[in-house]
């Protein structure tokens, strides 16, 4: 079971050697297993990757995420209508009707909320209205729920409503959003959906509809292991913008926490496979029972 991120920082070579990512570091060669690799990360601009490497990460659903100068994830490598019922699944996928698309959105904002609301009561910050503004959510969210509940979340979490200040706090959470949103489409394109087709975002431009819709439920997993496990070993200012390497390694972590799903503990990077199974199964069925959702553990 692949576990393993790898974060290359360094100008380097990586090419295919008997299922293996070799490469060179302060001259010596390395080796790392494929099948241990869960997340490759390339953090500069004059590594060099072999099209045969590329061909082995993708089949073997490593996610390969590239970054731009400012450090942030602007790009990610995934196969190409990999699984073997992507016909039939994207097809179901197509023909999804519009009310089980507004009830799987609506439960997608439900948990996001309550996730919320349990990183205040984790901070010991006031949470109660987010738990009345959950039971408020209707179908399709059509009374804006989720905006209202954000506001009121990042105003106590952060004293910033609209996350729109150039802090330390918000290059983080967009850099761990990131790296959530590439392994949500690894795992989407890997169970043959359409990425680009959305229950709740359409943006013609976006090829990850699909994937911003199902990454809401995370990001609250996403802002407390900023501010519980980063946030303490940053040794930054809080209005410096940027993020230090060591910062950046550990935010690829992310994907390595514990969530519940289905009453059991999983780490997030298997989670967001049952969730996606999930959604298929829920959209195939009709029933919006089936559609799992992490919690908090």
């Amino acid at each position: 079971m692949a576990w393993r991120t790898v974060y290359l920082e360094q100008q380097t070579k990586l090419w295919l050697s008997r299922n293996n990512l070799c490469f060179y570091h302060d001259e010596a060669e390395l080796t790392i297993p494929i099948e241990d690799i869960d997340t490759l990360v390339i953090d500069n601009h004059g590594t060099k990757i072999t099209t045969n490497l590329i061909n082995s990460l993708a089949n073997q659903d490593v996610a390969v995420i590239i970054c731009d100068q400012s450090h942030l994830p602007s790009t990610v490598i995934l196969p190409y209508a990999k699984h073997s019922r992507q016909a039939k699944i994207s097809s179901g996928q197509l023909n999804m009707r519009q009310p089980i698309r507004k009830q799987l959105w609506q439960k997608n904002i439900i948990q996001k909320i309550l996730s919320q609301a349990e990183v205040l009561k984790k901070f010991n910050l006031e949470y109660s209205e987010l738990i009345r503004l959950s039971g408020l959510v209707k179908s399709g969210d059509t009374s804006n729920c989720e905006a209202l509940a954000a506001r009121i979340y990042f105003n106590q979490l952060l004293s910033d409503s609209t996350r729109r200040q150039p802090t330390w706090y918000n290059s983080a959470l967009d850099y761990g959003y990131s790296i959530m949103r590439s392994c949500i489409a690894r795992s989407v394109v890997s169970h043959g959906l359409i990425a680009s087709l959305g229950i709740f975002h359409h943006n013609e431009l976006n090829n990850f509809n699909l994937v911003d819709d199902l990454i809401e439920c995370y990001r609250p997993f996403v802002d407390f292991y900023v501010l519980r496990t980063v946030c303490l070993r940053h040794t930054g200012e809080e209005f410096d913008e940027n993020l230090s390497k060591e910062d950046r390694v550990l935010l690829t972590q992310v994907i390595n926490e514990n969530v519940r799903i289905r009453n059991l503990s999983y780490s997030i990077k298997h989670s967001i496979d049952i969730m996606v199974e999930s959604f298929i199964a829920a959209f195939r069925n009709e029933d919006i029972g089936l559609f799992e959702l992490p919690e908090f553990c």
